[in-house]
């Protein structure tokens, strides 16, 4: 890429891009970089409570890894395919919403997602916050305060400054999460493999719901999966698909494993910084640093994402709004704020808010991802006129209520396979505490919007993908 293409797109400042489209000749970068994106953000202490909650649900090991492979294994599909969007279209994931649910429609999704980044944004800042006051016993929310500094700035500073941050990190993590394999490896498990990784038990309850979290997991990835591709070229689409999935597939099962096994020391552990602490003695202390330092990356996305999102729902109410990189800062900052209010209240109760958000989030989640699946795969083929997207009075209408009417008939259709601390329904509750509802939703959602297109196609493909309207233009 020449210095002066690098100049055009901010190269080494605050990127100057965020709901708009990139065009080609701003392109730039490898697939690879997908690989390090994305097994560098899972590599991080999220992904070892994660991997604990079958232990904490009573699952014996073996059958906590099994979830483990499933969960993963199929959820990381919906992100590799959304991936795969982002060289076609050069767009951010959210606002490719506006084809299938119309112009002011999306705004449905868009708010889901942007409740879906704070979210996170809380979940990991309190989990760095514990990190901290573990080793250095200070306030916890003073440690928050602290931590989210970093993960601000690099949300403001955008998506190469994440990237490389992603890149150089996963080898470090790498390193960190291998010495931490040889030690469990080699340290044991009290009672000695065999009956220490038989502790625990089979029920299909347990079992169906460690499996829908553990998918949760990487389907909440992705309203947000080509907001990383989309500075790709064309020529890159099936290589983002493959990256995508090997570099999560990898670092999730390797991590969520390393957290079950982790688990199966201590199944009560009230925290999972503190017992990475306490079981690695004299290196604890450095140990859990490094892992709290190692959230900074993963939730700058949560960041950055919400700032883009946070864009694109003011891009809908009010049209021509432009977006400075002043505006940009101003946004991160204010996501950051919120994800911290947000953390502060949380961080009590942390383990029963996660089992809970991550099933929640992907009831609503799963519905819009197949639809939008099923619009670009199998309906356009992948076959958009960018313009369309920033047109309210365009070929995608205001509002889509077929699609609107399949999106709230599918998420219905889950509630009685919903299981959670709060509610659970009849058929969940008949098995046990299985909870398929996100299954249930994405074969539901498919057919419906299938035929509620055909019945009456809502837009048609105005040609091929091209510049957007200047109205949009980043200043």
């Amino acid at each position: 890429m020449s210095t002066q293409s690098e100049s055009a797109r901010g190269f080494g400042a605050i990127e100057s891009r965020s709901f708009d489209f990139v065009p080609e000749d701003e392109r730039h970068g490898a697939p690879r970089q997908v690989f390090y994106m994305w097994f560098g953000i899972n590599a991080q202490v999220f992904g070892l409570v994660t991997g604990f909650i079958g232990i904490a649900l009573g699952l014996a090991f073996w059958w906590a890894l099994l979830a483990i492979v499933i969960g993963i294994g199929v959820g990381t599909l919906f992100m590799a395919f959304h991936a795969a969007q982002g060289p076609q279209l050069g767009l951010p994931q959210m606002i490719q919403s506006r084809a299938q649910f119309g112009y002011y429609g999306a705004l449905l999704p868009l708010v889901v997602a942007w409740v879906m980044y704070i979210a996170y944004l809380a979940i990991d800042i309190v989990l760095a916050g514990q990190g901290f006051q573990a080793v250095w016993a200070w306030s916890l929310n003073g440690w928050m305060i602290v931590l989210a500094i970093p993960m601000v700035l690099l949300g403001i500073y955008g998506y190469d400054f994440i990237n490389k941050y992603n890149k150089y990190e996963t080898w470090l993590f790498v390193a960190v999460f291998l010495g931490l394999t040889v030690f469990m490896i080699v340290h044991g498990i009290p009672g000695g493999w065999g009956a220490g990784l038989s502790k625990g038990t089979f029920v299909w309850g347990p079992f169906i719901l460690t499996t829908s979290i553990i998918a949760a997991y990487v389907i909440t990835y992705a309203p947000y999966v080509s907001d990383y591709t989309r500075y790709l070229p064309k020529s890159a689409i099936r290589s983002c698909f493959w990256q995508t999935y090997a570099g999560t597939v990898i670092s999730c099962v390797w991590l969520f494993a390393l957290g079950a096994l982790i688990g199966v020391v201590n199944p009560n552990m009230p925290s999972m910084l503190a017992e990475i602490m306490k079981i690695t003695g004299p290196v604890g202390g450095l140990l859990v640093i490094l892992l709290s330092v190692g959230l900074i990356a993963p939730n700058s996305t949560n960041v950055y994402g919400g700032m883009m999102t946070a864009l694109t729902i003011a891009n809908n109410v009010v049209n021509r709004v432009r977006s400075t990189r002043l505006v940009r800062t101003a946004i991160c900052v204010a996501v950051g704020v919120l994800g911290l209010l947000v953390a502060t209240v949380g961080a009590g109760a942390f383990m029963t808010n996660l089992e809970n958000y991550l099933t929640v989030i992907l009831y609503i989640v799963i519905p819009w991802s197949v639809i939008n699946l099923t619009d670009y795969y199998i309906l356009r083929h992948g076959d958009y006129r960018t313009a369309d997207f920033y047109d309210p009075n365009g070929p995608f209408g205001k509002v889509n209520m077929r699609a609107m009417i399949v999106y709230v008939l599918a998420f219905a259709c889950e509630f009685p396979f919903m299981n959670t601390t709060v509610f659970e329904g009849p058929v969940a509750k008949a098995m046990g505490g299985g909870d398929i509802a996100w299954i249930v939703g994405a074969v539901v959602s498919l057919p419906l919007y299938l035929i509620a297109v055909r019945v009456g196609r809502h837009s048609s493909v105005a040609g091929p993908v091209g510049e957007v309207p200047e109205a949009t233009a980043i200043s």
